[in-house]
């Protein structure tokens, strides 16, 4: 029933849309929110493919210079920047019937300009942020089939003459939305202005627990700061910095008494972070469950571990936590997954929910879960058996340790590289390090002699 909250919304941009009056790219919340979700939740159904125009911790700008032929082909990057007027502008066309009209819909006026892009308005849309005046935003008609995704979440960029009516510079491609029947496609271009944009986001209390944020979930007056930037969550929670880059130091939002921090991705110049901040009664219910966890782990039982793991593993993959919380919660859950279906209705009683919305929760949080970090899953499945690998080995004397202990550290090498878990990451480190220092003993009776 939550999609069904922006309709009349959507009523409206159709209506400025026939209007020829550019929706307002405030932050406002609107139906693109929900619309987005739900296609985003469900990548694989048949009639639309939407990519996220972010990925929290595998953000990668590239810069791409397309030839005026435009006959090529060029593969590109994962999507990499996110912004509010993306979203609005896709709801306004998806409104429509996910389809481009014939004509332009918008003048871009001279925001191309502006930016030091030549003028290119016949068929384009450009939306300023107020917030980020330097800031430009651009859809252009003529993006029509050049995107072609996979089902893997890849795509590749072709057919690129249609773009020489509108700029030969494309700094990123934000999102792609791809129908069936229309081949509906919106790129985004981040104009060459002095404060491009570093950071952007949402910030939202996840009120139906659905995993994704919702019209009515977003959080005003939370402040997130990177350095010298800050700013302000207005009426939809959404927020972005632009400025700068300050590689080196962490971002973090302040709401209600609570510091949250997150470290920048290494090597990013742009990236966007989702906070779905955490209620008073939440933070509760986890420092609760955080203590159960602590104490089952120091015993043997391996069952009674099985019910605070899986209902802290629930209710801390929802929220963003603040430093100290968020290092303990991966080592309490680790490898829980897979075993707390067997048991839900007991995690739910400790979540402190009634057994009539146990299966509604299991499942929509499963579906969350699998949809959004395949790669989380794949990587904790693959850790118990990483640290019994590490065990065994250094339980062997230094000298039978080298042979395993190398492969073992080339295998540790490639789970750095691969890691998209910091937590985890830190796990790979310091057994990478435990091996290298229990095979580095072995030599050193040897350089003695």
């Amino acid at each position: 029933m939550r999609y069904l909250l922006g309709l009349p919304l959507i009523a409206l941009l159709t209506a400025q849309l026939a209007a020829g009056e550019a929706p307002n790219p405030s932050g406002d919340e609107v139906a693109a929110v929900c619309m987005l979700n739900q296609l985003r939740t469900d990548y694989r159904r048949g009639e639309a493919v939407v990519l996220e125009a972010i990925r929290a911790r595998t953000v990668t700008i590239t810069e791409t210079v397309w030839s005026k032929s435009g006959k090529h082909a060029k593969s590109t990057p994962p999507p990499a920047v996110w912004h509010p007027a993306l979203q609005i502008a896709a709801a306004g066309l998806l409104a429509q019937g996910a389809k481009l009209p014939d004509k332009a819909l918008f003048d871009a006026g001279p925001a191309l300009q502006q930016a030091g892009y030549p003028a290119a308005a016949a068929g384009g849309l450009v939306l300023m942020s107020t917030d980020a005046p330097s800031l430009a935003v651009a859809f252009a008609r003529a993006c029509t089939t050049i995107i072609k995704v996979t089902d893997k979440g890849k795509y590749t960029v072709t057919d690129l003459a249609a773009h020489e009516a509108c700029v030969e510079t494309w700094r990123e491609i934000g999102l792609a939305v791809k129908t069936g029947k229309s081949g509906l496609s919106i790129c985004m271009v981040l104009g060459k202005g002095s404060a491009p944009l570093l950071a952007g986001g949402t910030v939202y209390r996840d009120a139906n627990r659905n995993g994704i944020y919702d019209p009515g979930e977003g959080v005003v007056g939370a402040v997130a700061s990177l350095g010298t930037l800050r700013m302000s969550t207005g009426p939809g929670g959404a927020w972005w910095l632009a400025g700068p880059a300050a590689p080196g130091q962490n971002l973090s939002l302040a709401v209600d008494g609570l510091t949250l921090g997150r470290p920048q991705p290494a090597g990013a110049t742009t990236f966007g972070l989702d906070w779905n901040v955490p209620a008073t009664a939440e933070i509760k219910r986890l420092d609760q469950l955080i203590a159960e966890a602590e104490k089952a782990n120091t015993g043997s039982d391996e069952a009674k571990r099985v019910v605070p793991q899986a209902a802290l593993l629930i209710l801390a993959r929802q929220l963003s936590l603040d430093d100290a919380r968020a290092a303990m919660v991966p080592k309490l859950i680790e490898g829980v997954q897979f075993r707390f279906d067997n048991t839900r209705e007991k995690v739910l009683e400790a979540l402190g929910e009634s057994p009539a919305e146990a299966a509604k929760l299991i499942a929509a949080q499963k579906k969350a879960w699998e949809g959004a970090m395949p790669e989380w899953f794949k990587e904790a499945a693959a850790l118990p058996k990483l640290r019994e690998q590490v065990q065994s080995t250094m339980q062997l004397t230094p000298a039978a340790a080298e042979k395993p202990g190398k492969a073992l550290g080339l295998q540790l090498d490639k789970a750095i590289l691969s890691s998209v878990e910091p937590s985890f990451l830190d796990l790979y480190r310091t057994w990478r390090e435990q091996i290298a220092a229990h095979l580095a003993s072995a030599s050193e009776p040897a350089k003695k002699k």
